[in-house]
């Protein structure tokens, strides 16, 4: 997988052992599924043992560790993860920390490794959001991004569990003269409000502008002109590239009377001949065609399949990738969620994002597996970590690190070309509509045009990433 966001898997096994550490550690199995998802990001295949000399120790002392092995400390899990961490930069790895000292910056002695922070632990808690615990979040259930313990520390640009298994590559895996990681960019276009309502969007208009709204664009909206239908233009400027995208269509048919009283379901068919037509004409030309599940399909995963099966009738052909309308995928733990997406038959999930900023929400670039706390092993429904939306650019700037969101942006993409990941963006398919969207058209053509110019960077298809990724993990597991 010479496109992403690693170095070449490494296919011999190397002996890994979990010691018991101190009361109030990470439980085994949880150990075990942190470890695991920092060797498949590392490119690392590993057998586990329960004694014998090992190449990774995950323990509170370097016992029977073999020679140039990495010991990696164990420690107690903190009362108050998210508001004790902490980060300290050792050259170009972070390590976040809870418990008010540290850590040493990993040393070498005698051809070992040694590394104080546990990263282990750390892991775990980015992965299964308990660095969000106590955050406020709106009506939709989207974090406040303010209350997040990686905002304030100024760590949303960046993705620890990649620094980690960086480090873990570097001294276990294959050695590469490489000094710039290639990444994957995979465009995606949330299918929300594709057939303009005018008289909604004249006084919408009219309203925002304090009647300042043109003759021509008053005739233009009523008469049909100024549309939202923005597919072909997507698509034209997407090939014009050679780039393809997905679009995620709601298989379920809601109303404007359902939107106002009940849940804010878009109020589109896909079972109408003109989606048919535009879905049949994006699978011929190579465009994915996903689910955007309605707003409370997340508890329900009969409920998603009939949305699924509405959306591959319509399209004719198979649907493996959702994204949650609103990012709404329930108040209950995610791995449940993550239970209901694999009943339905998904094979991937790109609603691990926020909302309001840009950024790595759970401290990945990469994909990642929830951690079932009750089957106590990671959940079969791949993650694809969503980095950038539309609106981010433009109604969020006071949220950035900086003046302007393109340097985000840009700090975004430097974390991929040092550590690797992914790069999943999310603009509607709306937008495009220079009235309603003054400048958001030429900010989509700027940051595609920024992702052709990129060596290190190779587009593809949000199911593409995730079929190779999931074969990565099945080549390492095997080996």
């Amino acid at each position: 997988m010479n496109s992403d966001n690693t170095a070449s898997p490494r296919s011999t096994p190397l002996r890994l052992r979990i010691d018991d550490g101190p009361t109030g550690g990470l439980p085994r199995p949880a150990a075990l599924y942190a470890l695991e998802t920092l060797a498949v990001t590392a490119g690392l295949a590993v057998r586990v043992l329960e004694e014998g000399e090992a190449d990774i120790v995950y323990g509170p002392e370097p016992r029977q560790l073999a020679a140039n092995g990495v010991f990696l400390r164990r420690q107690p899990i903190p009362a108050k993860a998210s508001e004790d961490a902490a980060v300290i930069w050792h050259g170009k790895h972070a390590f976040l920390y809870f418990d008010g000292a540290a850590p040493a910056a990993p040393a070498r002695e005698d051809g070992r490794l040694y590394i104080d922070a546990d990263i282990v632990l750390a892991t775990f808690l980015l992965l299964s959001g308990a660095l969000e615990e106590g955050a406020q979040s709106d009506r939709h259930g989207c974090h406040h991004v303010l209350d997040l313990a990686l905002y304030k520390l100024g760590m949303l640009h960046h993705a620890p569990v990649n620094h980690y298994a960086d480090l873990l590559q570097g001294a276990l895996g294959k050695p590469s003269t490489d000094k710039t990681q290639h990444y994957v960019a995979a465009l995606s276009h949330d299918v929300d409000y594709p057939e303009i309502i005018r008289w909604i969007e004249m006084a919408r208009l009219t309203s925002q502008r304090r009647g300042r709204v043109t003759m021509r664009e008053m005739g233009n909206i009523l008469t049909g002109r100024s549309h939202f239908w923005q597919f072909g233009e997507w698509m034209e400027l997407e090939r014009s590239l050679g780039f393809r995208s997905a679009f995620y269509f709601c298989g379920y048919a809601g109303s404007l009377p359902g939107y106002a009283l009940r849940a804010p379901d878009p109020f589109y068919d896909v079972a109408m001949p003109q989606f048919q037509q535009m879905m049949s004409e994006m699978a011929a030309d190579g465009f994915e065609v996903g689910l955007h599940a309605s707003y409370n399909s997340w508890c329900n995963p009969q409920m998603l399949r009939r949305e699924i099966d509405r959306v591959e009738q319509a399209s004719g052909r198979k649907v493996v990738g959702n994204r949650h309308h609103y990012w709404h995928r329930g108040e209950q733990p995610l791995w449940r969620t993550a239970r209901v997406h694999a009943e339905a038959g998904l094979v991937y999930d790109a609603s691990a994002g926020l909302e309001r900023r840009i950024g790595f929400r759970n401290g990945i670039s990469t994909p990642f597996h929830y951690y079932d706390a009750e089957r106590e092993r990671a959940s079969t429904v791949l993650q694809l970590p969503s980095c950038l939306m539309d609106s981010q650019l433009f109604d969020y700037r006071d949220l950035s690190y900086f003046n302007d969101p393109w340097k985000e942006v840009d700090q975004v993409l430097k974390e991929l070309r040092t550590y690797g990941g992914l790069f999943l963006t999310n603009f509607h398919n709306r937008v495009l509509n220079h009235t309603f969207f003054p400048g958001w058209k030429e900010a989509a053509t700027h940051l595609y045009n920024t992702l052709a110019a990129d060596s290190s960077c190779q587009v593809m298809l949000p199911e593409e990433y995730a079929r190779l990724w999931l074969q990565r993990e099945k080549k390492l597991r095997l080996a």
